[in-house]
């Protein structure tokens, strides 16, 4: 394993460091009462089980920032392994508006915040507090509701490819 001290070589090496770390390919998206705005995300994770909440680390620079921040309200959908597509338009230069004609995406009547039908998982948040750190807004969101499929098949993403679950591979009980 190497070590690195100069400034260029370490920032280098935190990259290629987190670059190994895998991730669930998520979605998140809000809506302004006009349209939806959203984003491929990975760095989502859980915060607290009580109450219910996840943090979101998003670039300040990403069009859709400054409107999550404003709404304060959005939806985490956790993509499949089959949804790679729709990770890829919503990764890339689309309007909002094109990025969410590629699936089958709803806005839950209750939240008003958009969502795919056919995901893994979604969960609607309320933006309980951010703090900006770096180029990033860490947004922490409580969890007001979830939709959850049976299926555990998730879309990951590591070391800039996407990858997902092998069962055989899987580590015994």
């Amino acid at each position: 394993m190497e070590a690195t001290t100069n400034t260029d070589d370490y920032i280098a090496g935190f990259a290629r460091a987190m670059r190994r770390l895998a991730s669930t390919v998520c979605v998140v998206a809000t809506h302004d009462g006009k349209q939806p705005y959203g984003m491929v995300a990975t760095a989502v994770t859980s915060l607290s089980a009580a109450p219910p909440s996840l943090l979101v680390c998003i670039n300040r620079d990403a069009s859709s920032h400054d409107v999550i921040a404003r709404i304060g309200r959005f939806s985490v959908t956790l993509l499949r392994k089959d949804q790679r597509e729709i990770s890829d338009h919503f990764g890339s230069r689309y309007t909002h508006l094109e990025r969410f004609g590629t699936a089958r995406w709803t806005t839950a009547q209750h939240w008003q915040l958009p969502h795919l039908e056919s995901a893994q998982a979604t969960l609607f948040c309320h933006l309980a507090q951010k703090f900006e750190h770096g180029t990033h807004t860490v947004f922490i969101g409580n969890v007001l509701e979830t939709e959850i499929d049976e299926a555990v098949d998730p879309l990951l993403y590591a070391d800039g490819s996407y990858r997902w679950l092998n069962r055989a591979d899987a580590c015994p009980e």
